[in-house]
């Protein structure tokens, strides 16, 4: 099963657009603003939820304004998906962390009111660990040259930043047991020994992503720049300028390699032995940059020859893609919880 993430920004901003008339909501009568998860949604570490956001206004009444085109929601601990759900992307370091902050604005051309709230996890639903890997930086596009300073023709393109490297996924050890009515999993980082600690009160399933991060692409090159127009005998008979060559595109970023995982599942969770999916392909590699256009020549005074076009610059190269990491171990031991 493939898991979607994607960690570009950990700051979320929710703007919904909505058919829905807010125009008549006056911001100076709302009290306050609040944030209620659907009922039944399951809250857990990387997992989607529905959820809405209600005006509380000073006469008591309430209204869900969740498309307001001027709500914005901020966290460092959410982001929202495709289909305008949120998902938990904090990481758990503990097995008490129980809510997480949200900080909701809703402004208008003269007013605003914000709100702090609190998402609490139910604890409902499969185990996710979402790909703490990043991709690499896609390269700057190159500017396009100018006049070359005491020359005619035009100055060559610079040569389009190269992409960065995705991240390889690390090498774990997870532990998986069942303790009372929740299901748990200690997953450490063998290389920095940071371990998180997931749980569930419902769990039929487990999925772990510790996949390669895509390879940043190649910038463009930069466009020659244009040579100097030509002038006549009267202005001082000087030549057209050529124009410069186009500048090369960078190179695509390599694909990060997919990460390594062994597994000890205690006796008393052996049920969920064959329900472990584990997903850690390599990255993908980065495109190459295009390449910069060459540069017009100037323009030709009576009775000049025409200046030369300047020549486009090469397409960069593309990255590697990362190699999946090798097949997980499960097994099955009874180690001291």
């Amino acid at each position: 099963m493939r898991i979607k993430a994607s960690f570009s920004s950990l700051l979320l901003v929710l703007l919904i657009t909505s058919c829905n008339n807010y125009s008549k909501i006056e911001i100076t009568n709302i009290e306050s603003l609040s944030l209620k998860v659907g009922e039944g949604e399951s809250v857990n570490y990387g997992l989607e939820f529905n959820a809405k956001v209600l005006a509380h206004f000073k006469n008591g009444n309430a209204e869900d304004i969740s498309g307001h085109p001027n709500l914005t929601l901020e966290s460092q601990f959410f982001r929202q998906t495709e289909d305008s759900k949120l998902m938990l992307i904090a990481k758990p370091f503990s097995f008490e962390d129980t809510s997480y902050a949200v900080h909701l604005i809703l402004v208008d051309e003269f007013d605003s009111v914000q709100s702090k709230d609190q998402v609490k996890l139910n604890y409902q639903g499969s185990i996710v660990v979402l790909p703490s890997t990043f991709p690499g930086q896609d390269g700057i596009d190159a500017q396009k040259g100018g006049n070359t300073l005491f020359g005619r023709d035009g100055a060559d393109g610079k040569q389009g930043q190269n992409g960065a490297d995705g991240d390889s996924g690390d090498n774990y050890t997870a532990h998986i047991w069942k303790e009372d009515n929740e299901i748990k999993m200690m997953l450490e980082d063998d290389s920095t020994g940071v371990r998180c600690k997931y749980k569930s009160l419902s769990c039929d399933s487990i999925f772990i992503n510790i996949s390669g991060a895509n390879g940043g692409n190649g910038g463009k090159g930069g466009d020659g720049g244009n040579g100097k127009d030509g002038k006549s005998i009267e202005k001082g008979g000087k030549l057209p300028g050529n124009g410069g060559n186009g500048g090369n595109g960078g190179d695509g970023g390599n694909g990060g390699n997919g990460g390594s995982i062994i597994i000890f599942l205690h006796p008393n969770a052996a049920h969920l032995r064959e329900n472990i999916f584990v997903q850690n392909h390599g990255g993908n590699a980065g495109m190459m940059g295009l390449p910069g256009l060459g540069g017009d020549p100037g323009a030709t005074a009576r009775g000049q020859k025409q200046g030369d076009q300047g020549e486009v610059g090469n397409l960069g190269l593309k990255g590697k893609d990362g190699l999946d990491g090798p097949n997980p171990v499960v097994s099955i031991i009874a180690f001291e919880i």
